[in-house]
């Protein structure tokens, strides 16, 4: 029987840049049968989520990987979606600007979870939340000033979020450590910036280090253990195996920064 792995994202480019590798990362490790889709409207926050569904709006680009390809859809909606396929694992997220900011999760969150519960066909999926990283320090996103342009603060306040909002919810089966990932990259210069614009990930590099993050969290595996895990042929050898145990110690203390070394 061959291997399935089938998962939806209620996301935004935060989540298309995690998406990015995930295929060819579960291709390598023996899956066969795969679909990455992700709704995407870009900066999507869990209010505007909720209000698409509650409106049954189309105002999603529904993007997939799957054994024929990359194919984007337009004017697309959750229950489309969630009615797609069987899904395996949902995820869902805030928008990055909102991420640390606890007032700006509920009642949006509860709702949408509701809505899945009520309208997905596979009971056995498990729903993830995802957690965006930081911004760089001298990012111009205007949702910094949120964090008073601080680095540091906004991967805190994304912390204390997580351990007040999500951690707590018994509808949550786990999340995907991309806050600790990426500042785990960020510990060493060389491979600095992580970011092509200050926020969204830098196209290999960033990415590759997402997808590892979004893969190992969601299989419940140590990515270090496949010998033959998908490498990008645009990244170094070296580059492949710091994004490994940047992901790696992310995934094994998803809430402390881990100092990576070359």
């Amino acid at each position: 029987m061959k291997k399935e792995f089938k998962l939806l994202s209620i996301g935004n480019s935060f989540s298309e840049d995690a998406h990015r590798y995930a295929y060819d990362i579960l291709k390598s490790i023996g899956y066969e049968n795969i679909i990455i889709a992700n709704l995407y409207i870009g900066g999507a926050s869990l209010k505007l989520h909720d209000e698409q569904i509650s409106l049954n709006l189309n105002n999603y680009i529904f993007q997939i990987y799957d054994n024929n390809g990359y194919l984007e859809t337009s004017n697309y909606s959750v229950k489309q979606a969630i009615n797609y396929d069987g899904w395996h694992f949902i995820t869902v997220q805030q928008s990055s600007y909102d991420s640390g900011v606890i007032s700006s999760y509920e009642p949006y969150l509860t709702n949408i979870i509701k809505y899945i519960q009520s309208n997905i066909k596979n009971n056995n999926y498990k729903l993830y939340f995802h957690m965006t990283w930081p911004y760089e320090d001298d990012a111009q996103h205007p949702g910094f000033t949120n964090y008073n342009n601080d680095r540091r603060k906004m991967f805190e306040n994304i912390i204390d979020t997580y351990q007040k909002v999500i951690k707590i919810n018994k509808n949550i089966n786990g999340f995907i450590p991309n806050t600790v990932s990426i500042e785990n990259a960020r510990t060493n210069k060389v491979f600095l910036p992580l970011t092509r614009d200050g926020y969204h990930l830098s196209l290999n590099l960033g990415r590759y280090i997402a997808s590892l993050t979004l893969i190992g969290a969601l299989l419940d595996v140590d990515i270090r253990d496949f010998k033959d895990l998908y490498k990008p042929n645009e990244l170094t050898t070296k580059a492949c195996e710091y994004a490994i145990n940047c992901a790696h110690h992310a995934l094994k203390k998803p809430l402390n920064i881990t100092m990576i070394n070359l």
